[in-house]
């Protein structure tokens, strides 16, 4: 994919429009007389985490149900827990030195 040369005084003026073409897939280099300084282009879409085969094979026999695989909202993350106590402490405690 080529890229549009726009100078800053342009891209400023033009801001908006230039966001809305990146958003859509343009990509612009900026240019500060006549010198490239920076870019603008899309944001790189993360991709979904593969799934592991045996997840999708439940899915196929309908055990799980595919469209829920990757919700972060259906998964709290576990909580932390410490016992009281200083770094050192805990650390002596774990390498038996109490």
């Amino acid at each position: 994919m080529s890229s549009t040369a726009v100078g800053i005084r342009k891209l400023k003026d033009h801001l908006s429009e230039y966001v809305h073409r990146a958003r859509d897939g343009e990509e612009f280099l900026i240019t500060h007389h006549g010198e490239v300084v920076a870019e603008l282009r899309p944001r790189a879409r993360k991709s979904a985490p593969p799934i592991h085969p045996g997840i999708s094979q439940m899915v196929s026999l309908g055990i799980a149900r595919g469209e829920t695989l990757n919700d972060p909202t259906l998964y709290s993350p576990p909580g932390i827990t410490l016992s009281s106590g200083s770094v050192q402490e805990l650390l002596d405690e774990e390498r038996g030195d109490r």
